[in-house]
């Protein structure tokens, strides 16, 4: 009796397992095969991602079920897009195994991640959370910053090459940084010689600002030939096509550089392939 009692009991496990493994297999998470890059994340490019953020992982909470939501916290050291409101740390919760699409991260590595609501998923992985919760799901960006290919490092550390902001046209898109937060912005420019007539000189003037950035404004005031617009590294030239003048750098002084340092010049890049007749030299010592 003892035999056949023991038999049936290791037939009924050999059962459960089996049914417990198909469980398993049909919950398992299964991603697009569709290949989103950072910036793609970054811009909202087939996703709704609320925050693309480099941090590094810092703590990670209990568990007392497999299938029980984990929430991360993670130090912020750089974000890319969205707005993490100043914060130096932020939580995110994810679904407790990769089975249900859930992330793991490391404690002490560094990771780029796309956090989105909670029931906001681009691709409808179950990454966890309640509404209102930030999350992440296995499908979507979380990703080993030392994985990350360099070109893809680069692009969004120049900003995915997207200037969200339209600028007039003696004006250049600039990407300000401060501290965990950045954003493009318009600065006037002079460096454009039909900016001013024939008669005038292009001006920067600085500017104060209630907050930053603060970029210089650009006026056209009267001249006769540079009319001392020129420092004493410079020389003042004239346009032989329109008759206007302009400030070049020279190596000629000995304030140029510093000592010990070679100096040099070339053509500034704007002009290099504009056709003018003359381009304004930038110095540079080495």
């Amino acid at each position: 009796m003892a035999p056949s009692t023991t038999h049936t009991a290791f037939a009924a496990l050999g059962y459960a397992l089996l049914l417990l493994n198909q469980a398993f297999h049909a919950s398992a998470c299964t991603c697009l095969a569709q290949y989103i890059t950072p910036c793609e994340y970054a811009q909202g490019i087939f996703t709704t991602t609320t925050v693309v953020f480099r941090g590094t992982a810092l703590s990670k909470s209990a568990q007392t079920d497999i299938n029980e939501d984990v929430t991360f916290t993670v130090q912020v050291n750089a974000v890319y897009s969205g707005d993490v409101d100043g914060q130096d740390e932020i939580s995110f919760v994810t679904g407790g195994n990769s089975a249900i699409c859930g992330v793991d991260l490391t404690i002490g590595e560094e990771y780029l991640l796309g956090l989105y609501p909670a029931g906001d998923d681009p691709f409808d992985s179950t990454g966890g959370g309640t509404a209102g919760q930030l999350t992440v799901g296995l499908c979507d960006l979380a990703r080993v910053w030392s994985d990350v290919p360099d070109d893809e490092k680069a692009d969004l550390e120049a900003g995915c090459g997207e200037c969200d902001v339209s600028c007039g046209e003696f004006q250049e898109c600039l990407l300000y940084e401060d501290g965990l937060e950045s954003e493009y912005y318009c600065a006037d420019t002079c460096d454009d010689p039909d900016r001013c007539a024939d008669n005038e000189t292009c001006v920067l003037t600085e500017v104060a600002c209630i907050r930053a950035p603060c970029p210089p404004v650009a006026s056209c005031e009267a001249t006769e030939n540079c009319d001392g617009a020129c420092d004493d590294t410079q020389e003042c030239l004239q346009y032989a096509r329109n008759g206007k003048y302009y400030c070049s750098d020279t190596c000629d002084s000995p304030a140029a550089c510093e000592e010990g340092e070679e100096c040099s010049t070339r053509p500034r890049k704007w002009c290099r392939s504009s056709g003018y007749d003359g381009c304004p030299e930038k110095r540079r010592c080495r």
